[in-house]
Order: C-alpha cells, then structure tokens, then sequence
C-alpha cells in the first residue's frame, strides 16, 4: 500500500508539473532549488556512499582469497549486502550517467538478473589473471549480481561456497576482478556526477540555460519526478508482484531480486 501511495503522489506531482509547462502559474518558481537541492544532497551523496563501501568490499574480497580454507565469507557477504543496500536506495535516480552513453555505469554495476550459466562458462572459458581484462566479459557476468552468485552459490561438486574458491583459484582472481570493477565503476559514477568532475550535477540543474542535457527546465524536473513514479512502479508491478504470482496465482520467489 505504501508503495502504490508513493506512485499515485507522484504521478500527481507530475501531473502537476506537465500541466505547468516552463513557467509557475502562481508564485515563485522553485524548480532549479529543488534540482540543486536533490543533486547536491541526495543523488551526489547516495552514489558516493556506494562507493565508499565499495572500497571494503574489495578489501574483504582480497583478504578472503589471501587464504580461502581459513577465513570465511561472512565478511565478504555482509560487505557485499551494504554495497547493494546503498545501491538500490540510489535506483530512484537512474537517469543520466546511470543509463545514459558514454557512462552506462548502470548495467555495468548491476544487470539483473543473474545469468549462472554464463559466470560459470566465463570461469571456464578464461584464464584469469590480475591482469584479465573484464572488458570483454558481457554485463550478465560482472556487477553485483555476478558478485552474489559467486559469494552465496555452490559450484558442481563443492560442498559449500567456500569450496569454489578453495578448489578453485581462478575463482578467487575473478572474484577480486570483480570488486574491483564495481569499485572503479562506483568511483566513475560518482565522478560523472561530482562539481569537481564531470560535473553532472550542472547539466541537471542549469536545464533550459545552457544544458546540453536538458534544453528545458521542465524536461530535467520531470526526469527527476517521473524516475521516482517509475521506481516505484517497477517495485511493485516486477520486483514484488512477479514473485507474489499476483498475475498467475503461483508464487515463484526465484523471480525476487
């Protein structure tokens, strides 16, 4: 109920807007304070705290696989839920440098779902090294999801996760390959977007005033508005009801993400 609240809110508000066009019927017109606001105290902050954890992640990872038969996954599994945690709190702003070209930082950090078959023929079919080049993997075989299957999945004749990386040392360089990569494609994004960088935040709020982004105003404030509505949507109608058997009338909790 809550979630389906949210998404008639904020179809209101984008009612609300659309029918407004660029100018405010009545009073001053808030809508680049509101940008500012939302870029510089939630979209700037949310991507820099996945990347802030990002960095453990990749810490835990390397401590783990410096000597896999002795130190659990524990940490690394509770590393990897606080990256992903952060990132889908961060999911309602994905526009811009998250899906659009030259970044895609998107997909790059979380294509879903999952595709085991194609991480354990990329095990296969590569030798891994340090200096491997994941560039040439497909998106379902990187990101978080690549991460998660390898961490909490057990390979053919292992006993436990654990076992995958102990009888298998590739599995251990792609797995640091892996966080490794997330955390470049983390500290990217949030360089896309950083004042000091590249500066996203100024296509955002300068929309209609010299954005090569956004030629109006209102274009960049309904991107914002309509994400929110569109996040909200898919949570509800993919992420939950899917998996509920809302259409079907069969629960099949494989489907959650």
């Amino acid at each position: 109920k809550l979630i389906r609240c949210l998404g008639l809110l904020v179809v209101f508000v984008w009612v609300a807007s659309a029918c407004g066009g660029d100018q405010a019927d009545s009073g001053p017109d808030m809508r680049r304070e509101f940008l500012s606001d939302v870029a510089n105290h939630n979209i700037v902050p949310a991507y820099a705290l996945v990347e802030i954890l990002a960095g453990p992640l990749l810490t835990d990872v390397e401590d783990f696989c410096g000597a896999p038969e002795m130190v659990d996954l524990g940490q690394v599994r509770e590393s990897w839920d606080g990256v992903r945690q952060a990132w889908k709190r961060a999911e309602v702003f994905a526009f811009g440098p998250v899906k659009e070209y030259p970044w895609r930082y998107g997909p790059k950090l979380d294509l879903w779902p999952v595709r085991p078959e194609e991480i354990e023929e990329t095990l296969v079919d590569a030798p891994w090294d340090e200096t491997s080049d994941l560039s040439l993997v497909t998106g379902f075989s990187k990101g978080l999801p690549a991460i998660e299957y390898l961490i909490y999945g057990v390979s053919a004749g292992a006993t436990d996760s654990e076992s995958r990386f102990i009888n298998d040392p590739q599995a251990c360089v792609y797995l640091n390959l892996l966080a490794q990569d997330v955390y470049d494609n983390a500290q990217g994004l949030v360089q896309a977007w950083d004042p000091d960088g590249e500066d996203y935040v100024s296509q955002l709020v300068n929309a209609g005033d010299g954005s090569a982004a956004f030629s109006r105003l209102n274009k960049a404030f309904s991107e914002v508005i309509n994400r929110m509505g569109f996040t909200a949507e898919n949570m509800r109608e993919l992420k939950l009801a899917k998996a509920a058997g809302i259409a079907t009338g069969f629960p099949d909790p494989t489907l959650l993400e």
